[in-house]
């Protein structure tokens, strides 16, 4: 059963949408793959920018080809990190900025960024991964699920959820959806059986299958509702708004941002669904969105 107005919810996700434009340029499609990287179970969509921003020119196309030969590329990354880490004393968001770049600075370490950036390169190499055949998969859901299952197996630290957000990133799989927290808690709120009973997160490939299966049920039921084709990617957009702003509050207030309140919140602020992405894509932002959410359903 949906919550009560999720349909409603969805129609705002897809104002003006664009999640579905075609990259322009095969550094695009290079560049939405560099964004899923640094996302993780505790990091936010907000964090996972600001850390590829830091980084900025050495995960570059170009630059990241001499990853895997370059020994001094991991001391360039901790340099600039460090960097970083010093000038932000007493910015907006410095919580959870210093979160992230502590994060970033494990996975230079240890070698597995680095790893990840060698890994794609050779990927897309292989896989031949340009503007061309990115365009050739929008309406293909078989390759575009050979290329979600290709991508999870062979790109290290990449698997199904990120596989799904980078090309989410480059305007394709519509119909798929990945199989992370905020899609299988919001299933498991709607009844459907197999999610949410254990306390530890499934991997990507146990929980996949069913996920997206779910997932383009639930499209099914907000296309009726809304009388036009949605997509289990518009309804996953949806999800993704009432997950990200449930996980900006404390515990015992997360379950009252139900949808028809994220609407109400919305329309009290006047806001359009673009004012809200922006607010949960801007690290300096997220703490004093979070505050409006929380005095909102007080």
């Amino acid at each position: 059963m949906l919550p009560e107005g999720f349909s409603s919810l969805v129609a705002l996700a897809i104002e003006k949408w664009d999640w579905d434009a075609l990259p322009k340029k095969n550094s695009d499609i290079w560049d939405a793959l560099l964004y899923t990287v640094f996302l993780g179970a505790t990091v936010r969509s907000a964090q996972a920018s600001y850390a590829k921003e830091v980084l900025g020119d050495l995960l570059e196309f170009n630059a990241a080809k001499t990853v895997p030969e370059d020994l001094a590329w991991s001391k360039n990354a901790i340099k600039v990190i460090n960097t970083e880490l010093n000038s932000i004393s007493g910015t907006l968001g410095e919580g959870y900025k210093k979160a992230i770049l502590h994060i970033a600075t494990q996975q230079v370490e240890s070698l597995d960024l680095s790893r990840t950036i060698g890994t794609a390169l050779d990927f897309f190499k292989e896989q031949k991964i340009d503007i061309q055949r990115i365009a050739s998969l929008q309406n293909d859901f078989k390759h575009t699920l050979d290329l979600t299952d290709l991508a999870a197996r062979q790109i290290h630290n990449v698997r199904y959820i990120k596989a799904v957000l980078w090309l989410y990133g480059c305007g394709i799989a519509r119909d798929l959806v990945p199989p992370n927290a905020h899609v299988t808690r919001f299933l498991d709120e709607c009844g459907y059986k197999g999610f949410g009973w254990s306390r530890e997160p499934l991997d990507g490939w146990q929980i996949f299958t069913p996920a997206c299966n779910c997932m383009r049920d639930i499209a099914k039921r907000v296309s009726s509702d809304l009388k036009q084709t949605i997509t289990p990617k518009q309804a996953q957009a949806a999800v993704w708004y009432l997950q990200a702003c449930r996980g900006l509050l404390p515990s015992g207030y997360k379950k009252q941002l139900t949808p028809l309140a994220l609407i109400d919140f919305l329309d009290t602020q006047k806001w359009k669904i673009h004012h809200l992405n922006s607010k949960l894509g801007d690290i300096e932002q997220l703490e004093g969105l979070a505050a409006e959410l929380k005095n909102s359903i007080e």
